[in-house]
């Protein structure tokens, strides 16, 4: 019978080998020997080449008395098992271990899944695929609009589930743990529009008017934005982080069963604290900046009493 071995020089027992004889119809391969992964192992291109040499619609493995296992060798029996399936062999292993048996089995329970290529699309159908699209996010935001107004009217009944702790603590993270970052960004902002301001205004003898310039820039319009487009940013995806997590770990489907509406307990007051801070935060970026643009305006052209 022809087989086929390998021999290598290693520090504890026998070199890692492996034979391949045919029993019936079966090609049976035993291996022996030190299969770990510190010491030089046959590839799976040397043991699929001992079974090809010898063409069986059968695969059998066994193990000789004096093996030694880990990972690396359960690699190359995983590969051999991919090839199994893949070309239409029976694998048996059931005279291998049985912690060899249970790592293959668990390995090769999930089998891969094959890329399908994308199929092409004419016009029409992209386009229908896109009215969908838009179509689902228009539902999805209107259902959101609809169950945040039935909730604010339970409120108004006293009958929504929101718990007052959780309100206060909400004000407390998108309020006074946000002054920072508004502030810096405000000061920033009534600085650079004061400075624009001021060196074009000098070519008119018109300096006197940058105090103008960013009080009208900061109060009409960059106040509300920057306090608008941080606690988007900010806040904003702390609390989509925040309620992404919990639908990933299913606790909104458990308070759904509860039979409390997630939109009171979670979203309710998440929206009260925003409602309530927002025109605070954006009246206290107007006076910072405003103080910024005082800033650099006093340090140019303008004195602090004409300016204020």
């Amino acid at each position: 019978m022809p087989s086929a071995a390998i021999d290598q020089s290693t520090a504890e027992g026998a070199p890692a080998a492996f034979s391949a004889h045919i029993v019936d119809d079966a090609l049976v391969m035993e291996l022996s020997g030190v299969w770990l992964a510190d010491h030089t192992l046959p590839s799976f291109t040397e043991l699929r080449s001992a079974f090809e040499q010898q063409p069986q619609p059968h695969w059998r493995f066994s193990a000789a008395a004096d093996l030694q296992w880990d990972s690396a060798c359960m690699t190359r029996l995983f590969s051999c098992a991919r090839y199994c399936a893949d070309h239409d062999i029976t694998l048996d292993t059931s005279a291998l271990p049985d912690g060899m048996q249970k790592l293959l089995a668990v390995a090769t329970a999930v089998k891969p899944q094959e890329a399908q290529p994308a199929a092409h699309r004419t016009l029409s159908q992209r386009l229908s695929a896109a009215y969908t699209a838009i179509r689902d996010h228009i539902v999805e935001l209107l259902r959101f609009v609809g169950e945040l107004t039935v909730a604010l009217l339970n409120l108004l009944r006293g009958r929504a589930n929101i718990r007052l702790r959780d309100f206060f603590y909400f004000v407390e993270q998108c309020g006074p743990q946000a002054l920072g970052i508004v502030a810096l960004i405000s000061v920033l902002v009534g600085m650079i529009l004061a400075y624009l301001g001021s060196v074009q205004l000098r070519q008119f003898g018109a300096e006197v008017y940058v105090a103008n310039l960013v009080t009208v820039g900061m109060v009409r319009e960059m106040g509300a934005l920057m306090t608008a487009v941080i606690m988007a940013g900010r806040t904003g995806a702390a609390y989509a982080a925040q309620l992404g997590a919990m639908q990933a770990n299913e606790e909104i489907d458990a308070i759904t069963t509860l039979g409390i509406s997630p939109i009171e307990y979670l979203v309710l007051p998440r929206f009260l604290s925003l409602l309530l801070v927002m025109p605070l935060l954006c009246i206290f970026a107007n006076v910072l900046g405003l103080c910024g643009g005082a800033l650099v305006a006093t340090s140019m052209d303008v004195n602090s009493a004409a300016f204020f």
